[in-house]
């Protein structure tokens, strides 16, 4: 396909690429040292905060194991009132209905799930690059895509309608039960709609869709062949008929259990568990949302270290014949310097953050952080001891 110069812009498809000037690109480099920085402090103050939140999750969670009350149950017993208990049992639940297309599912719960077929952008290389490609790409979004950030602004999106039947809404039950205690919309909320619901032929379509002949989606345009703006809405339910929750019975309701910490709880969880499996299930996803931040931060804080040598290894890319070898010597220098400053930084963050609280923990933490230090140090000095001294120069 033929190329189409578009100002500092090469087209070739679907893909864009634009060329930076060296005068942006080296100042963009001293503007990376400072984005850098600043994601990198941002992250460790992060860091500092997920393992605060997550101790005090732990806290909590054991408070809540100490003084829970198995009901084995769920049925209103007056001297709970007031307590932590684990509840389960049965739902019960009037069918729901989504008011815009009549549609009734035998569930707690029907969700319309709206999706657009639009453009999206996917960037690789950053502003310090020689070049940098956009590749366009037609997808289901069930959220706006802004495209007036498009480098390419001939891939443009066409505004989500705003009628209020091509919104994405969930319909809840307003006489759910579990057993002897009303079940709130909120508390509905926690259990999961993965059900995809027929659409009736019946069903009112607005002008100009259709129903699929699967029955899945109510849409417009053509499902096998898409076109940027086309609509398709499906719709979901769920088949949960057992539950159990933890919370603090007040009469016939599961409000909010208050922890000495502040921390609360009032979850419903599917299918039919004891207490001890329930605050187990909040333990398991504290610890993995806790690891999944703490190596996700760590890693940006990687990243914002290795940007400080960019100014450098721009230089060295502009050198003739070597620069391309030079520049990505430099770059892998920079990411080996940045993780080592970043893994040692956010482990004594962490280390730091868990003395505090948690010293049994923290401080064998701690002792491993210095012991990285020391390696660097002895590394560093080995090194410059090995370096071979400079030759006199033979007398003339």
């Amino acid at each position: 396909m033929a190329k189409v110069n578009l100002s500092n812009l090469t087209k070739v498809g679907n893909v864009v690429t634009k060329k930076n000037n060296m005068g942006s690109r080296f100042l963009n480099s001293f503007g990376a040292i400072f984005s850098g920085l600043a994601v990198a402090f941002i992250c460790l103050i992060s860091l500092a905060c997920n393992e605060s939140c997550s101790v005090k999750a732990i806290r909590a969670y054991d408070e809540f194991g100490k003084n829970l009350i198995e009901t084995g149950s769920a049925q209103i017993n007056p001297g709970n009132n007031g307590k932590l208990v684990a509840i389960r049992g049965s739902l019960s639940f009037s069918p729901v209905t989504d008011p815009a297309y009549r549609i009734t599912a035998n569930s707690f719960v029907l969700q319309r799930y709206v999706e657009m077929y639009q453009w999206q952008e996917e960037k690789r290389g950053s502003s310090t690059d020689a070049e940098v490609t956009y590749t366009y790409t037609g997808a289901w979004r069930s959220t706006s895509v802004n495209s007036s950030r498009f480098v390419d602004q001939s891939y443009a999106n066409k505004p989500w309608p705003s009628d209020s039947a091509f919104q994405n809404g969930s319909v809840y039950a307003d006489d759910a039960k579990l057993g002897d205690f009303r079940i709130t919309p909120e508390q509905l909320s926690n259990l999961r709609a993965d059900i995809v619901l027929k659409i009736p032929e019946s069903t009112p379509l607005p002008s100009g869709f259709s129903r699929s002949s699967d029955g899945q989606y109510i849409h417009n345009g053509n499902l096998s062949d898409p076109q940027t703006g086309d609509l398709r809405i499906s719709f979901r339910s769920s088949e949960e008929t057992r539950a159990s929750m933890l919370g603090q019975q007040q009469g016939d309701a599961i409000v909010s259990y208050t922890a000495k910490n502040g921390t609360r709880i009032d979850r419903l969880f599917s299918g039919e568990r004891s207490g001890a499996e329930m605050v187990g299930q909040l333990q398991a996803e504290n610890s993995v949302m806790t690891w999944f931040l703490r190596i996700f931060l760590t890693v940006l804080v990687c990243l914002g270290f290795s940007m400080l040598l960019s100014p450098v290894k721009l230089l060295l890319s502009i050198i003739p014949f070597l620069g391309k070898y030079l520049g990505k010597a430099t770059k892998a220098i920079a990411q080996v310097i940045g993780t080592i400053v970043g893994v040692t930084l956010s482990l004594l963050v962490i280390a730091i953050s868990w003395i505090a609280v948690r010293p049994l923990v923290g401080i064998p933490l701690l002792l491993i952080v210095a012991g990285l230090i020391v390696l660097l140090n002895r590394y560093k000095k080995s090194k410059i001891d090995n370096a071979p001294e400079p030759q006199p120069e033979p007398a003339a």
